[in-house]
């Protein structure tokens, strides 16, 4: 389930200087999903290839097969492609997985500091008359403090993503 709000609520927050990630974490974790079966795919292809790659090579003997075997064999040919393309969906999917894992903590947080924010300019607006105002001054600070708390999650789960 995808943590959404109004898109006129996450245009709003934009406009105060709250970055609110519109990411679909659950279509990023669905591409994850779909890179990591790609991958069990490509990988049963190759130990199908590579299976009746070796039964050939095992049950012939000619030079059309010595050939077959030494292309087989190469850097660039069908059985090492598809190893390295397993691995790299996998690594794709992975990645993608985590990603989404990144968004969800993200939003959990932006949406914590935010309620943290709004209880602090609410205590500070009711004990405005008590004050004389002066709590009024407070708000500016805490949404200084809020602005470097959303900076820093979303700097750190920059570095999450991308290591």
């Amino acid at each position: 389930m995808s943590i959404e709000i109004p898109h006129q609520l996450a245009e709003l927050l934009n406009e105060l200087g709250y970055l609110w990630p519109e990411s679909d974490e659950n279509r990023i974790l669905e591409l994850g999903h779909s890179w990591l079966r790609f991958s069990d795919t490509v990988d049963q292809l190759h130990e199908t290839a590579t299976v009746t790659a070796t039964q050939v090579s095992r049950d012939h003997q000619a030079e059309a097969i010595d050939a077959f075997r030494s292309a087989w064999a190469a850097e660039d040919a069908g059985a090492a492609v598809l190893a390295r393309g397993g691995s790299g969906a996998t690594a794709i999917g992975s990645g993608l997985v985590i990603c989404a894992g990144v968004v969800i903590a993200l939003k959990v947080n932006v949406i914590t500091q935010l309620t943290l924010l709004a209880i602090e300019i609410l205590q500070a607006i009711a004990t405005a008359e008590i004050t004389l105002g002066a709590s009024l001054l407070e708000i500016p600070a805490f949404k200084e403090i809020t602005s470097l708390a959303l900076n820093f999650l979303i700097s750190k789960a920059t570095e999450a993503v991308l290591g």
